[in-house]
């Protein structure tokens, strides 16, 4: 049976969200993510336990960093929904890229850079606030386990002028090609990279 329904029910979700003030937005992304706190207690203890583990945490230190992750998390998923509403002005309001001038010098010497991140903050309001700003973006993308929720995002990659590679495909020889026109190359490095990939 399609899945397309979820794409409609997500754009629906996006279209709804775009009629609130941005300040509403996070408030009611970080109940929502603070409800998942509540609903997913297998991946509540999880985290608490890796953190503990990888960390040294406490178990009351570990809870309240995930129970704040949820709310971050809760956010970014309504932040991300908000996307339709960004424009140069609103972005730049809440998005600040500190030392950019390194990265327009690179990106003027006219030979491509890459850009590495991670998934910290709103990723995906970085690549909004770089294009905005006048910067040639190109990303490549991890596909998302279901392809409805994939095509929205990179409908909303595009919308704010994104141009994206999918990860373990033949786009990869555009990402090349992208580089050698000067553009910025940006994916997230926080990802296993598989049997063949670097630890």
């Amino acid at each position: 049976m399609s899945n397309e329904w979820q794409y409609h029910l997500l754009k629906a979700l996006s279209r709804l969200i775009c009629l609130l003030p941005y300040a509403c937005v996070v408030k009611l992304g970080r109940s929502l993510g603070f409800l998942y706190w509540y609903i997913a207690p297998k991946q509540r203890r999880r985290g608490i336990r890796q953190m503990k583990e990888r960390l040294g945490l406490s178990q009351e230190a570990a809870a309240a960093v995930m129970r704040r992750l949820c709310g971050n998390l809760g956010q970014t998923f309504l932040e991300i929904m908000f996307t339709p509403k960004l424009d140069a002005q609103r972005i730049s309001q809440l998005v600040e890229i500190e030392n950019r001038q390194y990265l327009e010098d690179a990106v003027a010497r006219g030979h491509g850079v890459v850009f590495l991140t991670a998934h910290i903050g709103n990723w995906e309001w970085l690549s909004a606030a770089l294009t905005f700003s006048g910067l040639p973006l190109t990303a490549i993308v991890k596909p998302q386990p279901n392809e409805q929720h994939t095509r929205l995002l990179n409908e909303f990659r595009a919308m704010v002028g994104v141009e994206i590679f999918s990860r373990g495909t033949s786009e990869l020889l555009g990402a090349t090609r992208a580089l050698k026109k000067g553009k910025c190359l940006g994916f997230l490095v926080d990802q296993d990279g598989g049997p063949g990939g670097a630890f």
